[in-house]
């Protein structure tokens, strides 16, 4: 599985801004997170024996292409389920994003204070 960056992501949520440093860890919250849906979603899949497997890739902290092998070969769909679950983080994360700057531009209207510059 090619490797992804989630750059794409962070531009999209408006954050192309921030330093480089912030970005990167915005990044790899993200990674974090997405991969936190991921590993929920093929634990229903996965077998018992599979997942100790996957503890002990886990516990002696295997690469990411380690761990992406492992579920390609145990998961003939992997990376399908992988990318239904990328879009459905990329929406969540979206919507919420949404409604955040929704809510900071309501509280700005309703207490007569001017937007910051930056909006």
């Amino acid at each position: 599985m090619e490797e992804k960056s989630l750059q794409p992501l962070v531009a999209e949520l408006g954050f192309n801004d921030l330093p480089e440093k912030e970005k990167k860890e915005l990044e790899v919250s993200l990674a974090e997170a997405l991969l936190s849906c991921v590993t929920k979603r093929i634990m229903l899949i996965l077998t018992e024996e599979q997942k100790q497997e996957f503890d002990k890739l886990s516990e002696k902290e295997s690469s990411d292409k380690e761990v992406f092998e492992f579920l390609s070969a145990k998961i003939p769909n992997f990376e399908e389920i992988f990318a239904d679950e990328y879009l459905k983080f990329r929406a969540e994360m979206l919507e919420s994003n949404k409604r955040a700057e929704e809510m900071y531009t309501n509280y700005y209207k309703e207490t007569n204070k001017p937007l910051p510059n930056n909006q």
